[in-house]
């Protein structure tokens, strides 16, 4: 009987999906420099002020050790100056609302990039799917397409909004405490 029903009705046949089969490549740099073309159009408005207040919270975080290191433990703690240990004191604090008010900016204009990159992304990803054939939806199931953009969309919404800046934060703080250790103690750094 089933042997009849295919016979009978071949169209229906068009409407059998295959098993999704899990995508997993390697890493691809040049799909990541046309990821960044949607970075473009905001390369002069957020993206520095998001930079910029990135670079405040990192020199604020990378000096404060020195500070507090080289001037108040080596040279106000022994002598014994406490009006010029307040003013390091008062110092430091003033850093650590410089680094918190960058942080937020920071933060808030990241989150603002990521959103309009995410959101050129879904509408250049919107159009791209009106434009395909009735071919290539017969032969996927819409479920599929939809949980498949939908992830990839959440994924780089997720890259834009805080893998990049982070990355180029870590780098940043990395380099710089390998040079500050090498001009503290370059023995000390390279041991």
């Amino acid at each position: 009987m089933a042997e009849t029903m295919k016979a009978k009705s071949p169209h229906l046949k068009r409407f059998r999906y295959t098993q999704d089969i899990p995508v997993d490549k390697p890493f691809n740099w040049q799909q990541l420099v046309r990821l960044l073309k949607y970075v473009k159009p905001y390369a002069k408005t957020v993206l520095p002020i998001a930079v910029i207040a990135m670079l405040i919270s990192t020199v604020v975080r990378l000096a404060v050790p020195i500070i507090i290191g080289t001037y108040i433990v080596d040279q106000v703690l022994p002598s014994g100056d406490y009006n010029l240990l307040i003013q390091f004191v008062i110092g430091i604090a003033v850093m650590y609302l410089l680094s918190y008010i960058g942080n937020a900016v920071r933060i808030k204009y990241v989150n603002i990039l990521g959103q309009n990159v995410v959101y050129d992304l879904r509408h250049h990803l919107f159009s791209h799917v009106q434009r395909l054939s009735n071919r290539f939806f017969d032969n996927r199931s819409a479920g599929s397409i939809i949980v498949r953009i939908m992830n990839d969309i959440n994924s780089l919404q997720e890259l834009f909004t805080n893998g990049i800046i982070n990355l180029l934060m870590d780098i940043i703080t990395l380099i710089s405490i390998v040079v500050i250790l090498l001009v503290i103690s370059p023995k000390l750094a390279l041991a």
